[in-house]
């Protein structure tokens, strides 16, 4: 009985590692898949779609699929009879493996004629006429015969007609090919149906917010048409007022087809107040600790007001004995509808006091004192352009300013270049950006474009009279699993009238974790007469290659470069001040570095790891020596 069953046991396994292929079989390998009797497209082009590649096991299942996908790609061009003739594989005599594929394509099909018919009435009293309908189609009489774009055109009508109010409405196609199949007849047919109107909208769930904030944002209203992208985008207005966890919008009378329905807004309201802190390291603030509240509707018609204090301790990059000790405490209120009006508006008070110490001492060698007062207002002008203004008076108090010029060389007043005193800046901005992205963290395609200008003194009065131009823009395209990013920014400031200096606040900044990788932050450009690293001009350039794998993670190669320098008019106007800027030429010239990063997409953005090289360093281990690493959240740009 025992030998019975052995034996049954080894039959068994002799048929699974005789039939399956992963054991019965040697595998295949292939170097090159070539593919014959094709003329529309090229070998390298149907190369590219394939997923077998050099040297890889050559699976049967795969190649079914991707030729499939090679035929979806001919029938899109009218080929609609395209097949395959034969494939075998060929061993050259130096050993390599060739794949040959022999296609036959066919005949090309094209549009004969494009007629519509509406079945339900005629063009005279149709929400369409028949030259919109045919601009809507995309398709006309010669074009080759697509029927995936005749199925993705005829849902796009059928949307269109939706947002009419014509709910209900239904597309279909008919196509009648010739005895040769060389031309099709495409018929449209739509029935339009009755168009649908909002009987009433009801509110439920809300116990804090009131009803008129939910009006409000929501814009479809009774008796309009009914439209279900704007019910999308009420639902997405009442989510952004981050009042609410949940929102849903129930339509009755839907489903029965209804001429009128009737919208039930059911809401889930989050919590309104919250209280928070942290400590925490950053490359740009060093070591924080911070804590904060907030209430999101606090006069109870969705305005927000948020406290916030942080005390962080930085390192200074050009002076390597020195740390920055920094307090503030800053109070932001935002109105989304200042006086009724649809321009959300805010303001904010803030009080920064800040010293720096040496190290070994301790001693204090200045202090400064800020306040700042900041009028903010802007609204979105279409999808994804936004204007914005702003108003910003600051005040800067520098006291117990140590002199150093008993120890150092009184003859260079970069030695010590802080000078005591208070300055007032005031000032008025005007901005406006295009925002395109997917993704404001991880975008992987679309452009953001944003330019501003800014003037100081003048009709607003002040200390300090200056100009100041900025723009930045990126611009991101997505390949399969590669994502080609590039950034370029820059500017330009100029003082004028009685101001032969623009105050370090209202200067450019450049290096560091999202500018130049190689150098540290804020490390990059010349001293200016507040004794920190500045300039008056900015052209910097970045791009990144970003590789994804194992869905969650990211490997990045990138490039920085960029120049912040003082211009000469500024540095001859700084002539007539008690400072004389000067540029350093191992900080304001050209720098480029190269590196690379890792990126672990979280649910809250990536999580960032950088290391740049600074090129300018003549060996690798220089290099290595000198450069960057950086840990943050999101992507650099």
């Amino acid at each position: 009985m025992n030998r019975t069953r052995i034996s049954f046991l080894l039959i068994v396994i002799f048929l699974i590692l005789g039939v399956h292929p992963k054991f019965g079989h040697a595998k295949l390998t292939i170097d090159k898949v070539i593919f014959e009797g094709v003329e529309v497209f090229s070998n390298k082009r149907l190369n590219s779609m394939l997923r077998i590649k050099r040297i890889e096991e050559y699976n049967e299942h795969n190649f079914r699929s991707d030729l499939e996908v090679i035929f979806d790609l001919y029938r899109q061009h009218g080929y609609l009879h395209i097949k395959k003739v034969e494939s075998e594989d060929d061993l050259t005599d130096d050993g390599k493996r060739h794949l040959i594929v022999t296609l036959n394509e066919g005949e090309q099909t094209r549009f004969r004629d494009i007629r519509i018919r509406l079945l339900d009435q005629d063009f005279s009293t149709a929400a369409l006429d028949s030259l919109t309908i045919s601009e809507t189609l995309g398709f006309q009489s010669g074009d080759p015969f697509n029927r995936i774009l005749i199925n993705q055109q005829r849902q796009l009508l059928a949307n269109t007609y939706a947002n009419l109010g014509f709910a209900y409405a239904i597309v279909s196609d008919s196509a009648y090919f010739s005895a040769d199949q060389s031309t099709a007849d495409a018929v449209i047919l739509i029935t339009e149906g009755n168009r649908v109107t909002i009987k009433s909208i009801k509110i439920t769930g809300n116990e804090k917010v009131r009803q008129k904030i939910i009006d409000r944002e929501v814009r479809s209203k009774p008796g309009d048409v009914f439209s279900l992208i704007r019910i999308q985008e009420d639902q997405q207005r009442l989510y952004s007022t981050s009042l609410f966890r949940d929102a849903r919008f129930v339509i009755n009378g839907f489903e029965e087809s209804l001429s009128q329905v009737d919208i039930d807004i059911q809401v889930v309201e989050e919590k309104l107040k919250w209280i928070g802190g942290g400590v925490g390291y950053g490359t740009q603030d060093g070591g924080r600790i911070s804590g904060e509240y907030g209430h999101n509707n606090i006069f109870n018609n969705a305005q927000k007001f948020k406290i916030i204090s942080k005390l962080t301790k930085t390192d200074i990059i050009n002076k390597s004995d020195t740390y920055r000790l920094t307090r503030r405490l800053e109070t932001e209120y935002v109105d989304p509808r200042l006086f009724g009006i649809s321009w959300t508006s805010g303001l904010n008070l803030a009080y920064q006091y800040e010293d720096d110490l040496e190290k070994t001492k301790e001693d204090i060698s200045y202090q400064l004192e800020t306040y700042t007062i900041r009028l903010a207002t802007g609204r979105p002008i279409s999808r994804y352009n936004q204007l914005s203004f702003q108003v910003t008076a600051r005040m800067d108090s520098y006291f117990d300013v140590v002199d150093k010029s008993d120890v150092n060389n009184p003859s260079d007043p970069y030695e010590d270049p802080i000078q005591e005193g208070r300055t007032v800046t005031n000032s008025f901005s005007a901005s406006i950006s295009r925002d395109t992205r997917n993704d404001v963290f991880n975008p992987t395609r679309g452009y953001f474009l944003f330019l501003s200008a800014k003037i100081g003194g003048s009709i607003l009065y002040g200390d300090n009279n200056f100009l100041k131009l900025n723009f930045d823009s990126s611009s991101h395209r997505r390949y399969k699993w590669v994502v080609f990013s590039i950034r370029a920014q820059g500017g330009k400031a100029i003082s004028y009238g009685s101001s032969y200096l623009i105050e370090k606040n209202d200067q450019f900044t450049y290096g560091g974790s999202t500018t130049n990788r190689g150098y540290g932050e804020l490390s990059l450009g010349s001293m200016n007469h507040r004794g920190s690293l500045s300039g008056n001009a900015l052209l910097a350039t970045t791009g990144e290659i970003r590789v994804s794998f194992l869905t969650y993670f990211q490997v990045v190669f990138f490039a920085d470069y960029g120049k912040l320098w003082f211009t000469d008019g500024e540095i001859d106007r700084s002539d007539q001040s008690n400072f004389s800027l000067r540029n350093d030429p191992e900080t304001s010239d050209g720098k480029l570095s190269l590196g690379m990063g890792f990126r672990y997409l979280t649910p809250v953005g990536p999580l960032r790891i950088d290391l740049g090289l600074p090129m300018e360093e003549e060996t690798w281990e220089e290099r290595w020596n000198h450069k960057g690493f950086f840990i943050s959240f999101g992507q650099a740009f």
